[in-house]
């Protein structure tokens, strides 16, 4: 067992295993003790929500009444949850592309707890913001790094012309008791003419002497 600094909220569990069957404390400086629930095989775990850094040694009382103290007192410092960092990658901001054009989306996001959810968010010339769901979480393979990409094609979109500007951002939250949501910065993206091919002379013309 080591000195323990969690994000604040977060559910930890204390386990040890004694050689004997025994009563089990957590001894706090600042709490109130806490019983370790034990079953016959000296296995003993306490369940901690993290509302306030303290510290605590462990008490091990037998029924002959023989008491054990750790050898030393853990740290246990409960630290802000922070919101999530988002990373955009691609596109560039403020990218042209046709109406013809597949766009691809993509961000890193970063979380001192989890990443539980990734969106992107996306508006056509002032048109109502639409959104998709990029990453959901699953409670068994939650991690603090999600990279994510979405292939979006512009011409399954309705109505966009040349000189549309989609307006877009990300937006992500973590998995906290506390959700805790970021978002960036609206980004661009210019729907630009089609490149015209230069017209063909006639046959047989030639420049002018």
């Amino acid at each position: 067992l080591n000195d323990l600094t969690v994000p604040e909220g977060a559910n930890v569990t204390i386990a040890i295993t004694a050689n004997t069957p025994v009563a089990a404390t957590l001894a706090w400086d600042e709490q109130p003790h806490a019983v370790m629930n034990g079953g016959d095989d000296a296995h003993y775990v306490a369940e901690i929500t993290a509302t306030a850094s303290d510290a605590f040694a462990i008490i091990l009382a037998d029924s002959y009444g023989h008491i054990a103290n750790s050898e030393r007192t853990y740290n246990f410092e409960v630290v802000e949850d922070f919101a999530p960092l988002i990373e955009p990658i691609t596109p560039e901001n403020d990218a042209k592309f046709t109406s013809e054009d597949d766009v691809t989306f993509s961000c890193k996001v970063t979380d001192d707890y989890a990443v539980d959810e990734i969106i992107l968010f996306y508006a056509i010339s002032g048109r109502p913001w639409e959104h998709v769901q990029l990453y959901k979480g699953d409670p068994k393979t939650w991690e603090t790094i999600q990279t994510t990409v979405f292939g979006l094609s512009i011409p399954d979109l309705d109505d966009v012309y040349e000189g549309d500007v989609i307006s877009y951002y990300y937006a992500a939250s973590d998995n906290a008791p506390n959700r805790s949501t970021a978002a960036t910065e609206v980004r661009f993206i210019e729907i630009r003419p089609e490149p015209q091919e230069p017209e063909k002379a006639p046959p047989g013309e030639g420049p002018p002497p």
